[in-house]
């Protein structure tokens, strides 16, 4: 059963009716050389397909008290994007998150729950501060 609902959920992230496309950027994490001299990691963006939504208050839920309030997005990837990518990060802050740019609006990950039982993974991101639109 898990099959052929993982197959509908992919049908519904992937199809041109729900899905869209998003930016993920990651940034390796920096090391030091011989002389221990700090190098800083690489960034990387890859144009990923999904469903992008406003985030549920019961999804709001997962994300830390003091951002609840804040403009939030759910993310629905493939798991064959997935594939692609380095895992997501999550962090507490903007230097230490991956951030999902959506309409040239940057949010900082938060949450990552793998559901691939059904062929996705849901990602929760909250707008990062200082930004028009």
């Amino acid at each position: 059963m898990s099959a052929r609902i993982g197959r509908r959920s992919a049908k519904i992230i992937n199809g041109d009716r729900f899905s869209r496309n998003f930016t993920l950027t990651q940034e390796s994490t920096g090391s030091r050389d011989s002389d221990g001299l700090w190098i800083d990691g690489t960034q990387t963006s890859t144009t990923l397909k999904g469903s992008v939504q406003p985030s549920t208050d019961k999804e709001r839920l997962q994300l830390p008290e003091g951002e609840r309030a804040s403009e939030a997005i759910t993310v629905y990837i493939n798991t064959t994007d997935k594939d692609a990518i380095s895992p997501i990060k999550v962090g507490t802050t903007q230097a230490d998150s991956d951030i999902i740019t959506v309409d040239g609006l940057n949010y900082a990950v938060r949450s990552v729950t793998p559901w691939f039982d059904f062929g996705h993974l849901q990602a929760i991101a909250v707008r990062l501060e200082g930004q028009n639109g």
